[in-house]
């Protein structure tokens, strides 16, 4: 995989070069002015899957904690003394 930096009015007269690029696994980085302002990169295939039930075990395990508004005022009071 290469990373390849190009002006954008160089981008927009190769447009179908680097998109063929692209899905041979380069990236192509954009240029306005010298600062980088876009990257072209390959798309997943598909959007991993969440495991609900990891999840779940998870966020089962975790603490309970208050709500932050308590934690604000008890940060708040603790200050004053």
């Amino acid at each position: 995989m290469s990373i390849l930096t190009l002006s954008l009015a160089e981008a927009k007269a190769r447009l179908s070069e680097l998109t063929e690029r692209v899905t041979h696994g380069d990236e192509v980085v954009i240029t306005r002015h010298g600062k980088p302002v876009a990257r072209i990169q390959q798309v997943r295939d598909k959007p991993r899957r969440v495991d609900v039930a990891a999840f779940r075990r998870v966020t089962a395990a975790q603490a309970e904690q208050a709500p932050a508004s308590v934690l604000i005022r008890q940060l708040r009071d603790d200050a004053r003394f």
